[in-house]
């Protein structure tokens, strides 16, 4: 009875105050502690969350809030930012958007080599002058000096880009890259960009990009600026994207804010089993996931690490910039 009695007696003895503010369920769990006040302590105090940091396959930190794509196959891992910011160009903006580009890849290492030297052929001896008084000269033969090299260690590489849209030509660029501007069309997601941003340019963040800001308008420029506003359709999305992953699954990329699938509690990198409980199993295809998401409603089955949900859709409508050009 004395064991039992001695930590209820520390409890009565508490301060009232301090006793009267702890949890009954606490409370309830401490009394038989023999210190009732650090396991109230141990109980109440907030406990610190460790952030744990991803990696990507190549060991190095994701970066937060940018799309991923793993190309383990070529040892490449490419992110491509979210935000798409406008570009000032010759004083103006509302042609022009950007986003940024980084590209990580394994080097394998490459051994060094000593430099060497090789003679080529023979030399050779000419001699002239008269009877009395003969001078000669020899030239060496030839010698070709190879330079060596030094080891490159293997490890990860990475490269950033700021890739630039030019919403009125519909081409679009990797500054520090391509040498020429390419369709938007022939990139999924730079003609994504331009559908979801070329039309709203004024409402976007200005671009630290500052190739084209000096100069004055253009005929061009003038041009976009009073008829790109004006260049969209409505379309009914439910407001997520998808690619086919490496092992042909259909992974949730992205998620566009304000939109159904952000609601409804879509997270980037869910996997896509069955849409209206038809399988996505074997769908080799995007235009074939396509056609299973042609519809107003759907109830997608998803696995979140592991775990299995159903979430219901209904699409609602968003304007997209018409791309006129292939």
């Amino acid at each position: 009875m004395k064991r039992f009695l001695l930590p209820l007696l520390a409890a009565i003895a508490l301060p009232t105050a301090v006793n009267a503010n702890v949890d009954p369920e606490v409370r309830k769990a401490c009394l038989a502690a023999a210190d009732f006040e650090g396991c109230v302590r141990a109980y109440t105090q907030p406990v610190e969350k460790i952030k744990v940091e991803k990696f990507d396959f190549l060991g190095k930190p994701i970066i937060p809030n940018w799309q991923m794509f793993e190309v383990r196959a070529d040892n490449k891992v490419q992110y491509v930012e979210k935000v798409v910011r406008k570009v000032k160009a010759r004083g103006l903006y509302g042609r022009y958007i950007s986003f940024d580009i980084v590209i990580r890849w394994y080097q394998e290492p490459v051994a060094g080599r000593p430099g060497s030297t090789t003679t080529i052929g023979s030399g050779t001896t000419n001699c002239y002058g008269g009877s009395y008084s003969i001078n000669c000269t020899t030239t060496p033969a030839p010698q070709l000096t190879i330079p060596g090299r030094s080891a490159t260690p293997g490890g990860v590489r990475q490269v950033k880009y700021t890739a630039v849209i030019d919403c009125l030509d519909e081409t679009w660029k990797n500054f520090g890259e391509h040498k020429k501007w390419k369709p938007v069309q022939r990139n999924n997601y730079v003609g994504v960009y331009a559908e979801e941003n070329c039309h709203k340019i004024d409402s976007l963040r200005p671009s630290n990009f500052q190739k084209f800001s000096k100069g004055k308008p253009n005929k061009k420029d003038q041009i976009a600026i009073n008829t790109l506003s004006n260049r969209y359709k409505e379309y009914k999305v439910f407001g997520f994207r998808f690619v086919l992953n490496e092992l042909n699954q259909v992974q949730i990329i992205s998620v566009i804010k304000g939109f159904p699938a952000e609601f409804a509690g879509i997270k980037e990198n869910d996997l896509i089993l069955e849409i209206n409980n038809v399988s996505t199993d074997g769908l080799n295809d995007a235009s074939k996931v396509w056609r299973l998401l042609d519809t107003d409603k759907a109830i997608l089955k998803i696995d979140r690490d592991g775990q299995i949900k159903k979430i219901a859709l209904n699409k609602t409508t968003m304007k997209r910039f018409v791309l006129t050009k292939s």
